[in-house]
């Protein structure tokens, strides 16, 4: 058997390895772009610095949380979120706006290059 036999088969590894890295890659640059914009956006939401600080360390005591503890440990969680101010910034719908566009302009130049590909008589 040839090559010409075999015809595009012989490259779907590569082609997994692109698509993979077309995939990739835009999903790294989100998450940095997400990661700035939170941090300029809400620095005071820092993801660092709740990390370390636990408010309710001591303030339940260890117990199986199926018991008659769970009100507690909601109430807790309840009055750890932080009341939306009217003036702050939406940083998650501005990437939500991002993505939007962004997935516009995949879809419109994927559209341009499947009617290129036919154009030219691309079947496969």
């Amino acid at each position: 058997m040839g090559y010409l036999e075999f015809g595009l088969r012989c490259h779907y590894g590569s082609y997994l390895g692109i698509h993979n890295i077309f995939v990739v890659i835009p999903q790294f640059l989100v998450t940095g772009l997400s990661s700035i914009i939170f941090a300029i956006l809400e620095p005071a939401k820092s993801a660092v610095e709740q990390h370390n600080a636990h408010p309710a360390a001591g303030a339940v005591p260890p117990a199986n949380v199926t018991d008659a503890n769970v009100d507690a440990v909601v109430n807790l969680l309840m009055k750890r979120e932080a009341p939306v101010e009217a003036g702050s910034a939406d940083s998650v719908g501005l990437i939500f706006r991002i993505g939007g566009v962004s997935t516009a302009v995949a879809f419109v130049l994927c559209w341009k290059l499947s009617r290129e590909l036919l154009a030219r008589g691309v079947r496969q």
